[in-house]
């Protein structure tokens, strides 16, 4: 499992004065960045090999902006060319979000998926967590 902290800024709440649902996909993805280390180390995007196909969201208690939160990033399912993660965010020790992220190992020039091969389906499978 991967653990990201962030602490949320004033500007990214409501005008009820929580952070707004639409920061949250930049903070799940901001927390994926461990997972895409695994594919790119140093992240370049020259070669980039990794293409969302499906995210969603749950939005379960209100976050407010003055404590910090953590989002927890675990492996749900390795298929052949594709990979499930799942995500808590936390804050105050409680469950306020959750997140659903399909990843697939993709040749952007070839335009098609390709089979995780044996090293990354060993550094995906140290973080898996069986339901």
């Amino acid at each position: 499992m991967f653990r990201e902290t962030i602490q949320p800024r004033f500007s990214e709440t409501n005008a009820v004065g929580h952070v707004g649902f639409t920061v949250l996909p930049a903070w799940f993805e901001k927390a994926m960045e461990s997972v895409y280390r695994l594919f790119v180390p140093d992240l370049a995007s020259e070669r980039w090999n990794l293409i969302v196909v499906k995210f969603e969201m749950e939005c379960l208690a209100e976050i407010g902006h003055r404590q910090e939160v953590t989002i927890e990033t675990q492996v749900e399912k390795i298929g052949g060319s594709s990979f499930r993660l799942g995500q808590a965010l936390i804050q105050n020790g409680k469950i306020a979000a959750r997140a659903e992220t399909t990843l697939v190992y993709f040749d952007y020039r070839e335009k098609k998926a390709l089979p995780l091969d044996d090293r990354l389906r060993a550094a995906l499978q140290q973080h898996i967590v069986v339901r």
